[in-house]
């Protein structure tokens, strides 16, 4: 079935004139004429009927008006969606490791929100750790993901955004809790809480303890950084992590870490051979010329 004709249908049934239908649709009459004549053979039945020198709809031609107009309605909605993703605007969606979603990635967005308040544009936030991160860009659910980089995702680009700020986070009344900065050896007789082999920090954190030659005695393996910091909390353990907003309101101490030298980044990342919406690429490059 044509669209076109359906359209040329649609406007006539609400103008039930033959004359100001092709003048509005600028087309010819005959045109219009054959149109509907094309329309109502594919049919099978009649949909007008004469009324002077206008037309109305019968029996049939309102039956089949529901349907057709929710049609066009639907097609012009979502030619005009796409028509907005294509100027620019339209949805982002984000997944974003906790580290950085406290403060960093939403500031970022209400900044690039800001200039460009001629576009209608949408973040969908979410949040997860690397391995999912990184499965969702794959997968398609996530435009652009904010996390560690993992090193054998060769269709995956990452950008360097942030350099990560390595921290000792133990309980307060906890022996190390009077120095203002440590060396990671300094860390080694006490039990410590790391990463599962999921996290993409991991590979960070185990790259620091084989700078030193030394390992702690691990109390428990967690995926997630906001569980690592309720067990510290708790004397569970102390933990190397990077340094979070979130640390500051409970009950926790952050040490930087200043030895062994080290150099670790949080990362922006998307599909390196895929299309990336207008608007999508935009916040991308932002994001990689402005860092956090």
């Amino acid at each position: 079935m044509n669209l076109y004709h359906l359209r040329y249908f649609v406007t006539l049934a609400q103008l039930e004139h033959y004359g100001k239908t092709a003048e509005k649709l600028k087309i010819t009459q005959p045109g219009l004429s054959h149109a509907i004549a094309s329309l109502e053979e594919e049919l099978g039945v009649k949909l007008f009927e004469k009324e002077g020198r206008n037309v109305v709809l019968n029996k049939y031609g309102k039956m089949f008006y529901n349907d057709a107009s929710k049609i066009i309605s639907m097609l012009d909605i979502s030619v005009n969606s796409f028509q907005n993703i294509s100027e620019g605007g339209g949805n982002i969606s984000l997944s974003i490791i906790k580290p950085l979603a406290i403060k960093d990635i939403p500031k970022v967005a209400h900044d690039f929100l800001d200039i460009n308040k001629d576009k209608e544009i949408d973040f969908k936030f979410y949040t997860g750790v690397t391995k999912d991160i990184v499965e969702g860009l794959k997968s398609g659910i996530y435009d652009i993901g904010f996390c560690s980089k993992m090193e054998n995702e060769t269709e995956v680009e990452f950008v360097p955004i942030k350099k990560q700020e390595m921290c000792a986070v133990v309980p307060y009344g906890h022996p190390l809790t009077k120095y203002k900065e440590l060396n990671l050896k300094d860390t080694i007789p006490y039990k410590q809480i790391i990463f599962s082999k999921s996290s993409g920090l991991r590979p960070v954190i185990d790259g620091l303890f084989e700078k030193i030659g030394e390992y702690p005695k691990v109390s428990y393996e967690v995926e997630e950084d906001s569980l690592i910091v309720g067990l510290i909390a708790q004397n569970f353990g102390i933990a190397i992590l990077p340094k979070m907003y979130s640390i500051q309101y409970i009950n926790v101490k952050a040490i930087p870490i200043i030895k062994p030298d080290w150099e670790s980044y949080f990362y922006i990342a998307r599909m390196k051979n895929r299309y990336h919406s207008p608007a999508a690429d935009s916040f991308f490059k932002y994001v990689c010329e402005k860092g956090l």
